[in-house]
């Protein structure tokens, strides 16, 4: 019998080696693996943002898991996939284009851009010469969003139900 710190473990590798399907028939086998984590209080949300596994964090974004969450180190998967951008970029250097429409996504879905949000982002990946002119792209992104959800009308969108069992006969 596999235990669920294997079942982790699994997740992990399945999103590292980026196999969409292996981790699609985990998370319908083992649905609870969405739920769990590791001792820095990482889910499987969080690894997937830190290898910027787009197709994976779409799923999870989907299937109701929280882009919200913070680990043991304070972040939240939104901000950790916005902290490894520039590590995935193009070979030559430049933004990958896939970045974008990940990140509104994540907005579309809930995740929260705070002014620490903001000034990390900044301060960090400013750093990084090519990936200057693509970091003013998603600064803009994150501006305009913060600005909207600094109004007081602003309404965090309803996320769905968490992934249910996948029941068998």
């Amino acid at each position: 019998m596999i235990n669920n710190d294997e079942i982790f473990a699994n997740g992990v590798a399945l999103i590292y080696q980026n196999d969409y399907d292996g981790f699609l028939e985990l998370v319908d086998n083992h649905p609870t693996a969405l739920i769990q984590t590791d001792d820095y209080h990482r889910n499987l949300f969080h690894y997937a943002c830190a290898f910027q596994r787009e197709e994976i964090i779409s799923l999870l974004l989907k299937d109701g898991l929280d882009p919200n969450k913070k680990n043991s180190e304070k972040q939240s998967p939104f901000e950790v996939y916005l902290r490894a951008c520039p590590e995935f970029s193009m070979e030559d250097g430049s933004f990958n284009p896939n970045k974008i429409p990940t990140i509104n996504e994540f907005v579309a879905y809930g995740a929260y851009v705070s002014t620490m949000t903001l000034n990390n982002f900044d301060g960090q990946q400013s750093q990084n010469k090519a990936f200057k002119k693509d970091h003013k792209i998603i600064l803009k992104i994150l501006e305009d969003v913060w600005s909207d959800q600094s109004l007081a009308s602003w309404r965090k969108p309803k996320r769905p139900n968490p992934r249910p069992p996948k029941f068998r006969l």
